[in-house]
């Protein structure tokens, strides 16, 4: 093969055909990976502490050339064992990190899969592909399970469809009547200003003319407080979630605050 050739062997190379006929081939065989797949385990391993270790050397005055050149091959070998140990600790605290993330990721693969498969096996008789007696007490047994599952499930669809019927034609007499009582509210703080305003203007006159002004200010009529919308029954809410549901009431207009005209 052409990947053979000498000319291109790297390290990469060689260790992605090692891990190939290992138990490790899943990692590069490019297939699909599941929770049963093996993961390395992450064994750390120290790194000395970051130090000088030749510091009375470095300190001295060199007397020769020579003595120079050392000092100075010394001082660049130090700061290239600093860099190095930099390196290690920066790549190991990433191996940790990615050891912990591919754990965690593993653990919601495995819980993925369950829920998987019992998905593919609801309801399913021959899901093993083996042979089945059908006279045989086990395979019976089992059908009447999977039919007993599937008519309570069908009544219980049924149950939710004939709840969120009513669910829905509630809201809808709800809203209407909600709309009607918002209406009536208008009219009602419509007419207050409207009153306010003429009481205004005659106070001004009185006021003018130097008399009392005889009539009392008028006062806003009682409004119609509001209905709370009609919720959906709370087994329907832990099925569906609360979340997309169109009884939020965030958008409710707060039309029931008195208005205020002096």
């Amino acid at each position: 093969m052409e990947d053979d050739h000498p000319l291109l062997i790297t390290p990469t190379r060689n260790a992605v055909k090692e891990l190939q006929s290992s138990s490790l081939s899943n990692l590069v065989a490019g297939n699909t990976p599941k929770s049963t797949n093996t993961v390395p385990h992450f064994k750390p391993y120290p790194v000395s502490p970051f130090r000088n270790r030749h510091l009375a050397l470095l300190e001295k005055i060199p007397k020769t050339e020579f003595e120079q050149e050392l000092q100075d091959a010394l001082r660049e070998s130090e700061n290239r064992d600093s860099c190095r140990k930099q390196v290690m600790v920066e790549t190991l605290a990433t191996s940790v990190l990615q050891d912990v993330y591919v754990r965690e990721v593993k653990a919601h693969l495995e819980q993925y899969e369950k829920k998987s498969q019992k998905k593919r096996n609801k309801n399913r008789i021959f899901g093993d592909g083996l042979p089945k007696l059908m006279t045989d007490d086990v395979f019976y047994n089992n059908v009447v399970a999977v039919e007993t599952v599937v008519a309570r499930e069908k009544r219980a669809k049924e149950e939710r469809r004939v709840i969120n019927a009513k669910h829905s034609e509630a809201l809808k007499m709800w809203k209407r009547a909600d709309e009607e009582r918002v209406a009536r509210n208008k009219v009602v703080r419509a007419d207050y200003r409207q009153a306010i305003k003429e009481w205004t203007e005659e106070d001004a006159v009185a006021k003018r003319e130097g008399r009392k002004m005889q009539r009392t200010k008028p006062k806003q009529g009682l409004l119609e407080k509001f209905v709370p919308r009609p919720k959906k029954p709370e087994a329907e809410r832990e099925t569906n979630g609360d979340s997309g549901d169109e009884e939020d009431d965030d958008d409710d207009e707060d039309d029931d605050a008195d208005e205020i005209v002096d």
